[in-house]
Order: C-alpha cells, then structure tokens, then sequence
C-alpha cells in the first residue's frame, strides 16, 4: 500500500504545482492591464504603456510634442496661488478659457482656436498675437494689427510661454481681472516692469489644452 500511497501523493503534487503554475501563466501572460496617462492641475503629462498578452501598446496624451507639430489648442486660464503653482478653483466641467478679444469664457466652444507655427507665432483664430515693443502691458488680445513683438511663444509641459530679450526678465507675465470673476473677466499681459501685479490684477498661468472635437 505504501507505494500506491505515494503514488497517489506525488501525482497530487504534481497537479498542485501544475495548478499553481498555470495560475502563474495566467496573470503574467493573459491579463489585459490598461494604463492611462493623468495630466495634473499643473499640466505636467505622463506616458504609459499598455502590456497585453500578445502585443504592446501605448496611451499618450496632448503634449509639446503636438504643440510644436501645429496641432490646435484652447487655452485655459489657471490662477497662480501664492506658491507659484496654478490651481482649479472650479471642477473641469467649469474650466475659464481665453477668447479671441482677450477675456475669458466658461463656455469652451466660445474659446479662441490657437496654435504655434514654426516661427513660434502664437495664431488665435485667424489673427497672429502680437504687440509693440513700447507697449507695458495690454489686453492678451488677438487683433488684425501685426506688430513687431509676435515671437515666440511655445510650451513646456503645456504652459504657454512668450519669451522675448525685449521683455522685462525675458518672459511676459500673465493677469486677469477682476479677481474672482471666470466668465468675461478680462486676460492681460504684461511685458515691461517688475512682475508683481497691479492692484486688483490677479496672476494666471495660460495652459494649452486638446482641442475636442
């Protein structure tokens, strides 16, 4: 009897390992496990890889890459809280957005469509932004006029950036006003003189965002 209990015994460890081995090739090989890239409040983008079974795959998100490539975009109007950082005051679905006169609108199909050429131009709608080398600070509004200060903008992290030698600390500073106001409060931009706002102009950061179509 021994023998035949051993038997017995070893067959059932072997079907116990063969088990526990294919439990092994089922989660390593045939979970499907979806990662999906999460873009901040403060526009910072990640890229993460899907690994399936049989195949690879990857999620990306809108980022400078298709910035510098010319794809269209909305720009979103963030806060600057008193650390540096941008905040949402609001859910997503009440995000502030810039228009083509220069104010701001809760409405995303009210937005201005902008894009960045290879120039660094900054277009909004059909107009170029741009604006006189004597000028402070002044509406961030696009108009039909061309100046001479309309280079050049790009991104970092999706950040909206017009950097010129010409402007003071080589970079132009962004406000709204009033304070608390989302829908039509006006965006201003500021290009000579320190970068501390004048009373009752809050700071904003200018965030590009996926056109949705």
């Amino acid at each position: 009897m021994l023998p035949g209990i051993l038997g017995t015994s070893l067959l059932a460890g072997l079907g116990l390992l063969s088990s526990v081995g294919q439990a092994r090739i089922v989660t390593v090989y045939e979970t499907a496990t979806t990662c999906f890239p999460e873009t901040s409040a403060l526009g910072t983008a990640s890229t993460a890889t899907a690994a399936r079974s049989a195949s690879t795959s990857s999620s990306t998100v809108f980022n400078d890459a298709n910035i510098a490539a010319g794809k269209p975009f909305l720009l979103e109007v963030l806060r600057v809280d008193g650390s540096g950082l941008s905040r949402r005051q609001q859910p997503a679905s009440q995000a502030s957005w810039l228009m083509e006169n220069g104010n701001t609108t809760t409405d995303a199909s009210r937005a201005a469509v902008c894009s960045i050429d290879s120039n660094g131009r900054l277009h909004v709608n059909s107009y170029i932004m741009s604006v006189d080398n004597e000028v402070a600070s002044a509406p961030f509004a696009a108009n039909a006029g061309t100046y001479n200060m309309n280079t050049t903008f790009s991104t970092i992290n999706t950040k909206l950036y017009w950097n010129s030698s010409a402007f003071s600390n080589g970079t132009a500073q962004f406000y709204k006003l009033p304070v608390g106001l989302l829908d039509n409060a006006e965006v201003l931009g500021k290009y000579h003189g320190p970068p501390e706002p004048n009373r009752g102009w809050t700071p904003i950061n200018l965030w590009a965002r996926a056109r949705e179509s």
